[in-house]
């Protein structure tokens, strides 16, 4: 999968505008899942593309003392290691989940939607500091402990996943994307060829 955004300039600092797209494959075959065999279950399933759309996020400007603000200064945690920066932020979620047990006693474990996804953003400090460099190449870390899928269809069961993974910031935008999610966005989800362009 992929998220796809664009960064803009705002009087207080800059907006964040993207959506994300991730499908799951077959880990024999590589072939985009469709079906899924529950194993704990034994009950095939369909299977859910994660679409998040909007994925978006305000960033203030560190204003000068004084300069009247309606948001908090942002500091951002990072490391230094050897020539590069490392660059973490976690994502900590609570809301009420849209899928209410009482609706779905299958697919949800829970009236609210608990998370935590956990970030790092790698890339070279020379370059980020390049006024004269417009892109960044970039690694990155990401996991999650979040409950069942709704679509796992496990919601009486105790437990909850954990996603681990790594991944890179692709050159050419769209054009990047493996070819088969590319041909899938093409045909299911066209939009998310695109970064939003309004908050």
């Amino acid at each position: 999968g992929y998220n796809i955004a664009r960064m803009d300039r705002t009087d207080e600092g800059f907006v964040l505008l993207s959506r994300e797209i991730m499908i799951y494959e077959d880990p024999a075959t590589g072939e985009r899942l469709e079906k899924w065999t529950n194993p704990w279950t034994e009950e095939e399933v369909e299977v859910i593309a994660v679409q998040n759309d909007p994925v978006n996020s305000k960033y203030s400007s560190n204003p000068a003392p004084g300069t009247p603000t309606t948001r908090p200064r942002m500091l951002i945690p990072y490391t230094k290691i050897g020539t590069d920066i490392h660059w973490r932020f976690e994502v900590l979620l609570k809301y009420p989940s849209p899928l209410t047990r009482a609706d779905y006693p299958h697919n949800s474990q829970s009236d609210d939607y608990q998370a935590a996804e956990l970030f790092t953003f790698i890339c070279d400090e020379k370059v980020l500091n390049d006024d004269s460099v417009s892109a960044v190449a970039t690694k990155m870390t990401w996991s999650r402990v979040s409950p069942w899928l709704p679509w796992m269809r496990m919601a009486d069961r105790p437990g909850n996943l954990i996603f681990h993974t790594s991944g890179y910031k692709v050159n050419g935008g769209f054009d990047g994307v493996p070819a088969a999610l590319k041909e899938y966005v093409e045909a299911e989800h066209p939009e998310y060829r695109l970064a939003p362009t309004h908050f």
